[in-house]
């Protein structure tokens, strides 16, 4: 910690690049208490926590999905979110009707949320599908910058994680498009535009005090 520990939200963090991430989410609400986040980002994400961010990072707010969460009957709080990652198949249940919130998320499932939040499923798919394909599709469009960890089943930080999102607010979203009767799919406006109409180097300036996602 900064200045024998004096510092409150981002200041606690001794990377610049780490600071940027957390001060930039938080200035947007998607990280709604930026000073507890940091006090603890060196630890290890849970499936709960990270559901929370994807869902703020989402820009949904369909009341609905905190009833499509709770089947598991191990979801108490976060019921809305975990119900969109699960819905939208961000993060997957399992098999015996748990989501399991406490867990700590792992590589593979971190790399396959993101790719899915940004809408790169039908890349993985005609790529093979499973953790091998999402993997790939993250590296190919620089979906999974931040992501220290590059094994499958080892833990994510918080703070990883929330970097790697943060690199995501100035990704292309996949969209798809009407081709004659086809569908077919192409990168569209980046996460901020598609998702808040948010124009970049604008409206995310006065977010944080930081100048732009970009830098």
């Amino acid at each position: 910690l900064e200045d024998g520990g004096n510092q409150s939200g981002s200041g606690q963090l001794q990377d610049e690049g780490q600071r940027r991430a957390l001060s930039t989410l938080a200035g947007l609400g998607m990280v709604s208490n930026e000073s507890a986040f940091a006090a603890t980002a060196g630890e290890q994400i849970t499936r709960a926590e990270a559901a929370e961010l994807l869902y703020a990072m989402s820009g949904e707010t369909d009341a609905g999905y905190a009833d499509a969460a709770a089947s598991y009957s191990d979801v108490s709080g976060n019921a809305a979110a975990i119900g969109y990652v699960t819905a939208k198949k961000l993060m997957l249940p399992y098999s015996d009707g748990t989501f399991h919130p406490k867990d700590r998320l792992v590589y593979n499932d971190a790399v396959r949320a993101v790719v899915e939040l940004m809408g790169y499923r039908p890349y993985v798919l005609t790529s093979g599908g499973g953790s091998a394909a999402y993997r790939r599709i993250g590296n190919q469009f620089d979906l999974i910058r931040g992501l220290q960890t590059q094994e499958d089943g080892e833990t994510i930080s918080k703070i990883d994680f929330a970097v790697c999102l943060y690199h995501l607010l100035s990704s292309d979203v996949l969209e798809p498009y009407q081709f004659g009767t086809e569908t077919a799919y192409r990168t569209g406006g980046t996460l901020l535009e598609s998702y808040f109409d948010i124009t970049q180097g604008r409206g995310i300036v006065e977010a944080t005090v930081y100048g732009s996602v970009n830098d």
